[in-house]
């Protein structure tokens, strides 16, 4: 196996599960994220169908929390530009920001992301194992 690809690989495997958590709000994030405080979650997207897929399967499982999810709609270099520029602030504006798989591996590797509190993850989503993502 090529040791090279061994993080990307990883990376993209954890994909699916670093989606759903986001999607779950502020729960899963460090306490820098958007709407942390405000019970609001705001989600970087492309708009359209996509935003439209997002509100008739995601919304259901957030509005029960008592959040309130808000949409970015945009591209995504405008996402990504953002992601950069707020790496290191104390708060962010977007609490999930919808990636292709490479662009997520470019923010992921610049250090843009915040890491997931793998035992809030276990709270939303009991097959979470171990080390199963990541």
């Amino acid at each position: 196996m090529n040791h090279i690809n061994q993080p990307r690989r990883r990376f993209l495997r954890s994909t699916g599960t670093l989606v759903a958590a986001s999607a779950l709000g502020p729960f899963a994030l460090e306490a820098k994220a958007a709407g942390a405080c405000s019970g609001q979650v705001v989600v970087g997207t492309w708009g359209g169908d996509y935003q439209r897929l997002l509100q008739q399967n995601i919304d259901s499982l957030v509005t029960p929390t008592g959040d309130a999810i808000t949409y970015a709609v945009g591209s995504a270099l405008a996402r990504q530009t953002t992601m950069r520029a707020e790496a290191h602030g104390r708060r962010s504006t977007m609490d999930v920001a919808l990636l292709r798989d490479n662009d997520m591996f470019q923010m992921y590797s610049e250090g843009t992301t915040a890491k997931l509190d793998d035992a809030l993850l276990r709270r939303f989503i009991p097959t979470c194992e171990g080390d199963a993502h990541g």
